[in-house]
């Protein structure tokens, strides 16, 4: 599954357990809860964010920078 999906149920208000428990219903690997933190502390890296809440921020603004420049 890739990150964008993950980062949509999380928008959708998912927790982490519940993301891992739809992953393994989906029979898809890893799907771990372990495997989901490891994830978002990378892409936590990644930006640059030093919170969660910093981190939807940062990809809000990117998916609304995206939707702005594909008009």
């Amino acid at each position: 599954m890739s990150e964008d999906k993950i980062i949509k149920l999380l928008m959708k208000g998912r927790t982490l357990p519940e993301i891992s428990e739809y992953l393994k219903e989906k029979n898809v690997r890893p799907s771990s809860l372990s495997y989901l933190e490891k994830l978002l502390k990378a892409m936590k890296d990644e930006h640059k964010a030093k919170t969660m809440f910093h981190l939807g921020a940062i990809l809000s603004t990117k998916a609304i920078t995206k939707k702005g420049l594909k008009k």
